[in-house]
């Protein structure tokens, strides 16, 4: 026969150890559920870079003129040049902020593109 005092001490110890059960099985859940996430970003992350490639190999009008939109930062139009603003990635110094700028000059009939690229600014712009 099992004394009340320990019948309370084992009590104890299966309401302690139910305790960290449940903690434990919570755990496991939450990494479940991050884990099915993952999955599901990395399959929308794969369909949207399907979805751009097929969308990129022979664009539209509307589509380059969307990409356009998204690049192109401003245009400044003077009687010499057309300056195409642009912001993307440097790839000389990828972590640099710049702001790079695309030149049109009249030449003749045509226009002459040269692409220049300018160090960033203090203060960041």
């Amino acid at each position: 026969m099992i004394g009340l005092d320990d019948l309370k001490t084992r009590c104890d110890r299966i309401a302690e150890e139910r305790a960290r059960l449940e903690t434990r099985l919570a755990s496991l859940t939450q990494h479940q559920q991050e884990q099915a996430r993952h999955a599901s970003l990395t399959v929308s992350l794969e369909e949207f870079c399907r979805n751009s490639r097929t969308a990129l190999q022979n664009p539209s009008f509307e589509t380059k003129q969307r990409i356009l939109r998204l690049v192109v930062d401003r245009i400044e139009v003077t009687d010499e040049q057309i300056m195409i603003k642009h912001m993307f990635s440097n790839r000389i110094n990828p972590q640099a902020e710049s702001c790079n700028v695309l030149r049109v000059r009249p030449c003749s009939s045509f226009y002459r593109v040269r692409l220049v690229v300018h160090p960033p600014l203090p203060g960041g712009t």
